[in-house]
């Protein structure tokens, strides 16, 4: 009797693990969209494309890996420029998150994006800069539509 008893503990306590390892998985994600909005982030893109082994649900359903955010202080540098903060949050290996912010120039009219190494820039430095395409279903086009939609709804409300 002991030894069923002390098997059902083990596999019951084994059991909790996983759940709770699961559950963490995927909702992890949510509580960083909470904690980023009340700052002033909005959500651009969710990345869920892991397949972790030791992780074996995610066989079956990919957990959110990766969030990119902007930062809702969008500063229009002339015309259909805009200077975007952007953050990227990882979850690195399902316990810990890796946080980046970059800084880019968002130019509405190509739909093409450059990096800029801080926080200050220069009208006349604009065409040194290094500009790139979006890549369509990757989140630097993700932010160049959402800022092109903001864009639209301006030139719109000017009419």
């Amino acid at each position: 009797m002991k030894k069923v008893l002390s098997a059902i503990i083990t596999i019951t306590a084994i059991l909790i693990w996983i759940a709770l390892a699961a559950i963490s998985d995927y909702t992890w994600h949510e509580v960083k969209i909470n904690e980023k909005t009340k700052q002033g982030w909005v959500v651009i893109s969710k990345l869920n494309n892991l397949i972790d082994i030791t992780h074996p649900w995610t066989i079956f359903k990919q957990p959110i890996v990766h969030i990119w955010f902007i930062n809702n202080n969008i500063v229009n540098i002339d015309g259909s420029l805009y200077f975007v903060e952007i953050l990227s949050v990882e979850n690195e290996d399902f316990s810990t998150t890796k946080e980046n912010i970059v800084y880019n120039i968002i130019d509405c009219n190509t739909k093409k994006y450059a990096y800029i190494s801080g926080k200050e820039y220069k009208l006349e430095d604009l065409n040194k800069l290094d500009w790139h395409p979006g890549n369509p279903g990757m989140p630097d086009s993700e932010i160049i539509e959402y800022l092109f939609k903001i864009e639209s709804n301006k030139k719109d409300i000017r009419k």
